[in-house]
């Protein structure tokens, strides 16, 4: 497995996460990758994405919010905002602002 391979690196858990959670449906294991992934490389908005649905699947979307927001006031000034607050609308089912 390539995170035996690599395992300080954040793709290889990541994209094990993708595996997981949307090929085998098991977004509790994915969560466990992608929590890897993030503390591997904090700030690389994508896996605070797919963990927030992974989360919302397995726990609900409230719990996948205070993810998305976790990050947001984490990381204010980073790239990933502006795309947190249009995954927590999407979530939520309206258009983001």
């Amino acid at each position: 497995m390539i995170t035996e391979l690599y395992p300080d690196d954040r793709e290889g858990y990541y994209y094990y996460g993708l595996y997981f959670a949307y090929l085998k449906g098991d977004h509790k294991k994915a969560i466990s990758l992608f929590q890897k992934a993030r503390d591997l490389s904090p700030e690389y908005y994508p896996t605070y994405r797919d963990m927030a649905y992974s989360i919302n699947a397995q726990y609900g979307i409230d719990e996948a919010i205070d993810l998305l927001q976790e990050y947001i006031r984490t990381y204010a000034d980073g790239p990933g905002v502006a795309y947190a607050r249009k995954t927590i609308a999407e979530l939520r089912g309206v258009e983001a602002e």
